[in-house]
């Protein structure tokens, strides 16, 4: 970790039966009491005097058969071959995410983003961690699938966003220039029962646009149709600005990226370095950096584990980093995160 030792450190779904509208009367005004009572979360702000000491625990480390007998079999089993196939719910998962959402098994995670050379701390990414009930971490790359699959995505997401808040004040009461990255799944971009509600939220507390950063993946990106890109631009409307993790493809429009919002880039430290092959095209990995720095942008380097890497980046003027060599994800203490949405049972779970 950096010099300084962060001050916490540490989501890249059964439907959840979201509240009923609320009649104009109970309409709400943007405060987190409201936002409390029609999404499920409850309780207040961290108390000043609750430390965000780190609290490390260990984490235990994605032939067509018969006989072909005509040109019509041939044609329809071609299409078949071509059809992507729908992923297969995967119940075990599924239960385990609907358990650990009820009973709040559910831990924020904070890592550093630092500077180089200096290895002082920058930034926060936020991530949510699942625990089964045996007290196992769930690794995000193993329920996230299932959690956009079962419609439980917005969920996590929504418990994401509301304990990032109540981090957030404790860091900027601290540092004003304290900035909380938090990765919001596409889906959630475009529920119903999550999205509006955010929102309203959100125009009603605009200070948090200049210290929350939304991240997405570049495969998330690239998916953007109109009604996600519509909410991405409310978002930007209201303040907002992004950030755009997993990139692997280097030829993405990124000009039109920055002209969406998006002020960052996070790209693996390997193929930076070129340790790992990237689709590039004309724009050699090492030069990456100028290219998001020319449309207004900032390069991220993640996946950070040696010196070694330490010392290639440093050699292309890296200028932030991120990665286990710095700190792992750390769990918040839950003192700080108390008030975390009560848990409430999905209607199809």
């Amino acid at each position: 970790m950096p010099q300084q030792e962060p001050e916490q450190p540490p989501v890249d779904h059964m439907t959840w039966q979201a509240p009923a509208p609320q009649s104009p009367e109970t309409h709400g005004h943007g405060n987190m009491a409201e936002w409390d009572r029609r999404y499920g979360v409850h309780g207040e702000s961290p108390r000043e005097e609750d430390a965000m000491v780190p609290a490390p625990r260990p984490e235990p480390a994605f032939d067509f058969g018969d006989e072909v007998t005509s040109q019509a079999d041939i044609q329809a089993k071609d299409v078949k071959a071509v059809q992507p196939q729908r992923p297969q719910p995967n119940m075990a998962m599924r239960e385990l995410i609907t358990s650990a959402l009820n009973a709040n098994r559910v831990e924020l995670h904070l890592q550093p983003i630092v500077t180089l050379p200096q290895r002082q701390v920058k930034y926060y990414e936020a991530f949510t961690r699942l625990r089964d009930a045996e007290g196992n971490a769930i690794a995000a790359t193993a329920f996230l699938p299932e959690a956009v699959l079962s419609g439980q995505i917005a969920r996590i997401d929504n418990l994401l966003l509301f304990r990032a808040v109540q981090v957030i004040r404790r860091l900027t009461s601290r540092n004003r220039n304290a900035v909380l990255f938090c990765n919001i799944s596409l889906v959630s971009l475009v529920d119903e029962t999550f999205f509006p509600g955010f929102l309203e939220f959100v125009k009603s507390n605009r200070d948090f646009a200049d210290v929350l950063v939304f991240e997405f993946s570049q495969s998330d990106v690239a998916e953007m149709g109109a009604m996600e890109l519509e909410s991405l631009n409310a978002l930007y409307d209201v303040g907002f600005r992004f950030s755009i993790d997993r990139i692997n493809d280097m030829k993405m429009d990124f000009n039109s990226l920055a002209g969406r919002g998006f002020k960052y880039g996070k790209l693996h430290a390997d193929y930076l370095i070129g340790r790992r092959e990237a689709k590039h095209g004309h724009i050699h990995p090492s030069d990456f950096g100028d290219l998001l720095h020319r449309y207004g942008m900032e390069l991220i380097t993640d996946h950070v584990e040696t010196e070694s890497q330490v010392l290639e980046l440093l050699d292309y003027d890296v200028k932030l980093a991120q990665g286990n060599l710095f700190s792992p994800p750390r769990p918040v203490r839950a003192e700080v995160l108390q008030g975390a949405p009560a848990p409430r049972k999905s209607a199809a779970g």
